[in-house]
């Protein structure tokens, strides 16, 4: 799966800001995605995610006050850069560091996929799987707390539609682990990809 591979050497922005007390375990961040498609080809879908310590705090910031009226490319995948939202987010708990961050909003796109297009790649990237860092005076490698980003999507396609093959893809390095898999159920595709974070700095 040369898609996901990609994945492992592009680049992740860190949050800043934890607290001492925060533990490894702490920094996830999670995307929950149902969607469907119609029979015309348009895509719709709920987004749920969820973001605890560090990694959460570029969403707190976005999506604090209702400052957020579009995806901010930094924050989000592909699919998702500088799309507007259906409607104005669900959010609870952005300004309370102790809990975390929950946030809600529906995307919806008439042309997803054009009628004539019976088998499309579908590119449903909402988190950015991408791994980076800041280069430190000793000439190690920042790359933030062990943690995870994890993002699982649920899609109903339509007879009219093919389905996309079922696949897995895994690569693992000392600092980090990446694989995904795609599911078929019926008409359902599920589609799970996860980037763990194993080490805070890499030697250069």
């Amino acid at each position: 799966n040369a898609t996901s591979f990609r994945f492992i050497g592009a680049a992740l922005v860190l949050a800043a800001g934890i607290g001492a007390q925060d533990k490894p375990a702490q920094e996830n961040l999670t995307a929950k995605i149902d969607g469907s498609l119609t029979a015309n080809g348009a895509f719709e879908a709920v987004i749920r995610l969820t973001g605890f310590g560090a990694r959460s705090g570029p969403y707190r910031e976005a999506f604090s006050l209702g400052k957020a009226g579009a995806a901010a490319a930094i924050i989000f995948g592909r699919f998702m850069q500088n799309r507007r939202f259906q409607s104005a987010p669900e959010i609870i708990d952005a300004d309370n560091l102790q809990r975390p961050v929950q946030i809600r909003f529906g995307v919806h796109e008439d042309d997803f996929i054009l009628p004539f297009q019976r088998q499309a790649s579908l590119l449903l990237d909402f988190l950015p799987f991408r791994l980076t860092g800041a280069a430190q005076p000793d000439g190690s490698l920042l790359i933030g707390h062990p943690g995870k980003l994890r993002e699982e999507i649920t899609l109903v396609i339509p007879a009219a539609f093919a389905l996309p093959l079922a696949s897995q893809f895994s690569v693992e390095r000392p600092m980090v682990r990446y694989q995904s898999e795609w599911k078929i159920d019926g008409r359902t595709l599920t589609i799970v990809r996860e980037l763990e974070f194993k080490q805070e700095s890499v030697r250069g």
